[in-house]
């Protein structure tokens, strides 16, 4: 390697180690899409309250993140853009000669002393363990790991300790996945016993020793890196990265139950606007317009629940269904209806007016106006 590809390589990494922890992509939050979006997982959920929202604006303060990873996961649409370094635990656990029972410590609390699971291997995630997603509790699962203890017994006395809520759910949400072959069986462990044995040894999955060699070789290597976490998915681009994710992992659990999907429901009548299909980031929705009727329907794989098409639906009548287990496998039918044409502008609408919505409502307001969607930006 000559001097200049060294600096070069020297220079990416420098950018790698010193870029934010996380970064908010602005054109993907659902407020930018929508001013009425009511998704507010992020703001929610943060522990140092990086997050803001103001006059439909949602912004980062970055020097306020502290790295948890739980946002970049959290969010519905894919807007928020972090290292939660799941990759690196997945590696280190797979390089590993014994995996079935695994042990979870947080990266931020103090060395463990003493184990949940005598029987176990204990390793340090790279981040809080809030940024375990569910696409990470499925790949371990996948690989073999058949009983995994997940350590927020220091959550109590750690300044983010409120993500134990997020931790519990997510993990909750894991076991119901994990429950068909091959069984994963998930515990989080929030108080040790009195009498739990010492700790063995530890694998930090954020230390590694490299070699001189080895250093150049990760340079050299970056470009590889690189074209292997751009190739092409079996997936449409408007999914989120972890949504994908989690798809690909749930393909070699073919019984496992659709918990983790969203639905939607449609209650009352449908103008076949269309506004939902046109707003939805991530084409969960379609409708099929023929000559006389039309059929909305979901593809309940491809739904993050992020709400704006709801939020976008001018007759009010779509609504999700956080309580469904929709089929994951086809297109769910969400309504079918008569449709015609409006006498005034030619729209193909469904209803008993010879009117369209838009039409009606210029007729009535003939000074108002009808926003559906929030187009800024």
């Amino acid at each position: 390697m000559d001097a200049f590809s060294i600096f070069n390589a020297l220079g990416k990494f420098s950018e790698s180690v010193n870029k934010p922890p996380v970064s908010l992509l602005e054109e993907r939050c659902v407020h930018k899409q929508h001013n009425q979006a009511t998704c507010d997982r992020c703001i929610s959920a943060c522990p140092t309250h990086a997050f803001e929202l103001a006059d439909g604006q949602m912004t980062l303060v970055a020097e306020d993140c502290v790295r948890c990873g739980y946002c970049v996961h959290a969010c519905p649409t894919g807007a928020i853009v972090g290292q939660t370094e799941s990759d690196k635990l997945l590696k280190r656990v797979a390089q590993h000669t014994d995996t079935s029972r695994l042990e979870l410590a947080c990266a931020y609390r103090s060395t463990p002393k003493i184990m949940a699971d005598p029987q176990a291997t204990l390793f340090v995630a790279p981040r809080c363990l809030a940024a375990l997603s569910l696409s990470t509790y499925v790949e371990l699962a996948n690989q073999g790991v058949t009983h995994l203890s997940v350590r927020g017994d220091a959550c109590a006395d750690c300044p983010i300790g409120q993500l134990a809520a997020q931790i519990q759910e997510t993990a909750a949400n894991a076991q119901q996945l994990t429950a068909s072959h091959p069984v994963m069986t998930i515990d989080v462990i929030t108080e040790l016993r009195a009498d739990s044995p010492p700790v063995r040894s530890i694998q930090d999955t954020n230390q590694h020793r490299v070699s001189r060699r080895g250093l150049f070789q990760m340079f050299t290597q970056v470009n590889e890196t690189q074209a292997a976490e751009s190739h092409e998915s079996a997936y449409p681009p408007t999914l989120p990265p972890e949504h994908q994710r989690l798809l690909t992992a749930l393909e070699s659990r073919p019984d496992a139950p659709s918990t983790w999907a969203s639905s939607l429901t449609v209650d009352g009548d449908c103008s076949a606007c269309q506004v939902c299909v046109r707003i939805c980031p991530t084409r969960a929705l379609v409708m099929e317009v023929g000559r006389k009727t039309f059929r909305l329907s979901l593809d309940a794989a491809y739904c993050t629940g992020c709400g704006l098409c709801t939020a976008g639906c001018p007759e009010n009548v779509l609504h999700v269904d956080t309580q469904a287990e929709p089929d994951t496998t086809a297109m769910t039918m969400l309504t079918v209806g008569e449709i015609r044409e409006c006498k005034r502008c030619k729209t193909i609408f469904s209803g008993g007016s010879d009117l369209c919505p838009a039409c009606a409502f210029r007729r009535k307001n003939p000074f108002g106006s009808r926003m559906l969607v929030n187009m800024e930006g």
